[in-house]
């Protein structure tokens, strides 16, 4: 088995930092030192995040950075994540080649950390086989949509007529879309936010201000606030990240309830996806369609293949611990699930959209 050295990447500063990931042509401003930086200084209600990057390398000289966070929530778990937004950067390969046995030492040294739970999607694994290492692999999928850099060949071929024609309808009824990253507007989005999760049933927001906050921070090539006005008000809204060099990546969404009549979400899908065409992006990842108790929400599949996404499978390798096994068994059978929903959630390390989406 392969000798690995696991370095702190957050030792290094950032300027070392930056100077290791850019080596890789594969690099993006998600794999930077600012970006972490952001995410590590963002506070999500007690919840905690701790840069634990890791710069990995191996004794023929491979070399892999390696994205974690360390997230410490209420009543003590500690869980692994890519990162708290549910983005993730890929790993990157700085030198060398993996090989598979260097992909199973990696895992060996992942399930020897010590937490409740965690998950790979990382796309520099090979497939392995159904359980590795103590991970089980596991599939999900999203919608993504191929793109050209003629927006109207998408518009025509890809667009199913429903959406093209609620399209039409927004932009009839006078709904009107700006883009724009400045912190007032994302103020404004996090109140449409609130009202989507009211209206959700939650009764307190996934991502709380300073979230959204941080992101007006991030530079604008990088990520994208695109609100829809009705008569002057700010109906609806939606976040995308430039998130590789080939793809963007829809990140969060909310409308205001009484405001769907007018169908601002399907123009505010146009109008990134027409951006993102002409920019010369090749992808368009709509994500994943579960609700946050993992319920597959057939309305939003539906949506998303009327703007032209193709299902794509994906897997991912999950390891729990047994405690979190068993409160995860025990969550199924309760009468009250919410009494013990801040246990049932298996952590999961996002890495939405990196690798070239197989689409037939």
């Amino acid at each position: 088995m392969e000798e690995i050295k696991l370095t702190e990447m957050k030792n290094l500063g950032e300027e070392k930092w930056n100077e290791l990931v850019y080596r890789s042509p594969q690099a993006t401003y998600f794999h930077s030192y600012d970006f972490a930086r952001r995410i590590e200084e963002t506070k999500r209600q007690g919840n905690e995040h701790y840069i634990s990057t890791k710069l990995i390398s191996f004794r023929d000289g491979t070399e892999v950075f390696f994205p974690l966070y360390r997230h410490k929530i209420k009543g003590g778990q500690v869980r692994y994540t890519t990162n708290p937004l549910a983005l993730g950067a890929e790993c990157l390969i700085l030198v060398g080649e993996l090989s598979r046995r260097k992909g199973e030492q990696i895992f060996s040294w992942l399930r020897g950390i010590w937490a409740e739970s965690l998950s790979i999607f990382h796309n520099i694994f090979p497939e392995y086989p159904a359980e590795v290492g103590g991970f089980k692999r596991k599939e999900y999928f999203t919608h993504v949509l191929q793109l050209e850099r003629d927006f109207s060949t998408v518009w025509n071929t890809m667009f199913h007529s429903y959406a093209r024609n609620r399209t039409r309808k927004a932009e009839k009824s006078g709904v009107e879309i700006i883009q724009s990253n400045s912190l007032a507007d994302f103020h404004i989005y996090f109140e449409i936010y609130l009202d989507t999760i009211r209206r959700w049933g939650m009764s307190e927001p996934i991502y709380p201000y300073d979230v959204f906050k941080s992101l007006a921070g991030i530079p604008e090539e990088n990520v994208k606030l695109y609100l829809a006005y009705y008569k002057g008000r700010a109906i609806a809204g939606i976040i995308v990240f430039n998130f590789t060099k080939e793809l963007v990546y829809y990140w969060n969404g909310a409308m205001l309830k009484n405001f769907s009549i007018y169908c601002p979400n399907n123009l505010l899908h146009k109008v990134a996806i027409e951006n993102a065409c002409k920019l010369g992006f090749r992808y368009y990842n709509l994500g994943p369609s579960v609700d946050f108790q993992g319920n597959v929400l057939t309305n939003l599949i539906r949506f998303k293949e009327r703007m032209g996404g193709k299902k794509v499978y994906r897997y991912y390798y999950e390891h729990q611990s047994r405690v979190t096994r068993l409160l995860n068994r025990l969550t199924q059978v309760a009468t009250y699930g919410k009494i013990l929903h801040w246990c049932s959630y298996p952590v999961r390390i996002w890495n939405e959209g990196i690798s070239k989406p197989n689409i037939s």
